[in-house]
């Protein structure tokens, strides 16, 4: 059951903007730190090769009230080599990054405790083809809850990822839950983003500093997403009213709401084809190409087609 275990803890030298002061806030006053400062050598530290793994039921807490995410990537670097990998059924997050330039493929999150995916204090590593599957699990929040720092929202270096190509299926029966979540002064740049059921919005901006974010170029933005819940884009407190929308529709940002339910029932596997849409090439977007790989679609999956289902024969199915 949730929170049997704790889960899978990896700390290193990469970037973090509380840095030198990093301390693990699941276990707080020991001898562990992590993070490193905002040096090249530094964003490319490595922490080996994690391929081809499940963590279930994690979320023990260390400290009351503090559980573990089942997995957390503190101060991670980019060298680190992180692919396939399932978060099952935890009593916390599925994925959290503190800090760290890490880059993860082929991930996916079943029944998570709180959110999907978490990043905060200068995490600007990247995530392609991943998964959260929330669709009424207990405790399930946010696909995504971003933040910059709980305590200095302009800390640098500030968190900014770069997402492309996640479906999330959200919690239909939490009235709070978005999609996606950002505050705290958080950047990021998102693309291909298939975002249904989630009750409360498809995505939520909160804090007057990410607002102010929102409104500088470049620096928070979302590009051909494809969006299918009761509320598309709602503002959170510190938001001036209607700005959320106003930036999901930007010019040229390529979202769209659908009509229907993408997603074959019962799967988080596209119904035929996955909606269409580019990723940017290097050219548009320098620094994209150099790791992220080529997709002209929406959401995690090109198709229901049985070949490109990367979850095949190793991800646990839901079971809820």
């Amino acid at each position: 059951a949730p929170g049997q275990v704790g889960g899978l803890v990896l700390l290193g030298g990469a970037p973090a903007n509380c840095f030198p002061n990093c301390q693990p806030a699941w276990e707080p006053g020991t001898a562990a730190s992590f993070g490193g400062p905002n040096t090249a050598a530094a964003r490319e530290d490595g922490s080996g090769e994690l391929t081809f793994v499940q963590v279930r039921y994690a979320g023990s807490a260390a400290v009351p009230g503090r559980e573990l995410s089942a997995f957390t990537f503190a101060g991670v670097g980019h060298d680190t080599e992180l692919e396939h990998l399932q978060a099952f059924h935890g009593a916390d997050d599925g994925f959290e990054w503190h800090g760290g330039t890490a880059r993860l493929r082929n991930a996916v999150v079943t029944c998570p405790g709180d959110d999907g995916f978490a990043w905060s204090d200068g995490w600007t590593g990247k995530l392609q083809f991943a998964v959260v599957e929330m669709r009424g699990c207990a405790g399930s929040n946010h696909g995504f809850e971003l933040s910059n720092s709980l305590i200095n929202p302009n800390a640098a270096p500030r968190s900014r990822g770069t997402v492309a190509n996640v479906t999330v299926w959200g919690n239909s029966q939490l009235a709070t839950s978005d999609a996606v979540h950002i505050h705290g002064g958080a950047a990021g740049n998102f693309y291909n983003l298939l975002l249904v059921d989630s009750p409360r919005s498809c995505v939520q901006l909160q804090g007057a500093e990410t607002q102010t974010i929102a409104q500088t170029p470049g620096l928070l933005t979302a590009q051909g997403w494809r969006t299918h819940c009761p509320v598309d884009a709602s503002d959170g407190s510190g938001v001036t009213a209607g700005f959320t929308a106003g930036w999901f529709n930007a010019p040229g940002a390529n979202n769209a709401v659908l009509s229907s339910n993408p997603l074959r029932p019962n799967s988080v596997l596209p119904n035929g084809e996955a909606p269409q849409a580019d990723l940017p090439d290097g050219d548009e977007v320098p620094g994209f190409s150099d790791w992220f790989e080529s997709a002209d679609y929406v959401g995690a999956f090109e198709s229901d087609r049985a070949e490109d289902n990367w979850m095949r024969g190793w991800a646990r199915s839901f079971q809820p």
